[in-house]
């Protein structure tokens, strides 16, 4: 590790050649890894020229870094990655992977390789991302989101693809918002709708009395049959 300066960035060179984690076992081959923070929040992540396998249960790229479980593998010759807190922009070149896995947050399973690409997201209140890209390859791959990354004990759901030249993701806390807030919602109206009856009796017994039906009745004129002329 190498601190550029004393407040404002600190970069990790790394190398691997191979290596294992608790309950997994990897392999990566060459490469360049270079992560580089700087104060504000702004954070760009650089590898060159790496490969690597992964299975069982490992640590991703992510800072912090994020538990894995399954099957990856994945090789490339750039990989660019800026982000600050409220937007960021990704360029890959030559790359190519496969992935079946799981963390905490999100599940992903698919294959692609592309010549280039390129994406971009934007981050909004209420862990609300929404990101898009473009490339020139082909693959597909599906994710699905149930993270809380603020621990505020409301989960950011979404889900997203990558199929041949397109690429979308979206993820947000309100979807489970709005399903708390129809849920209480409808827990409300079932509150009021038992007080009503505890009130008034089963809802089904409340009709016209006897004496009701037969004052209608009198007040009612019995008309004989239709005279014929």
């Amino acid at each position: 590790m190498t601190k550029t300066s004393d407040s404002t960035a600190v970069v990790h060179d790394v190398y691997g050649f191979g290596y294992a984690d608790a309950g997994g076992v990897g392999v990566g081959v060459g490469g360049l890894d270079v992560r580089v923070e700087q104060e504000g929040g702004v954070a760009m992540t650089a590898e060159a020229a790496s490969s690597r396998v992964n299975a069982g249960v490992w640590d991703d790229d992510a800072s912090p870094a994020v538990g894995r479980f399954g099957l990856g593998a994945v090789a490339k010759l750039a990989d660019v990655h800026v982000d600050a807190p409220v937007a960021g922009f990704s360029v890959q070149t030559l790359t190519a992977g496969a992935t079946f896995t799981t963390t905490p947050d999100e599940f992903e399973a698919g294959f692609g390789a592309n010549v280039v690409s390129a994406g971009v997201h934007v981050d909004l209140p209420a862990e609300t991302r929404w990101a898009v890209g473009t490339g020139v390859g082909a693959g597909v791959t599906l994710r699905s989101h149930h993270g809380d990354a603020d621990h505020n004990g409301v989960r950011s759901i979404g889900g997203g693809f990558d199929f041949e030249f397109a690429s979308f993701d979206f993820q947000s806390e309100l979807i489970c918002r709005g399903l708390d807030s129809a849920a209480y919602l409808g827990n409300r109206v079932a509150e009021s709708w038992r007080e009503v009856e505890a009130q008034l009796g089963p809802l089904e017994n409340i009709g016209p009395t006897d004496h009701d039906v037969a004052m209608k009745q009198r007040e009612t004129p019995l008309l004989g049959p239709p005279h014929r002329w």
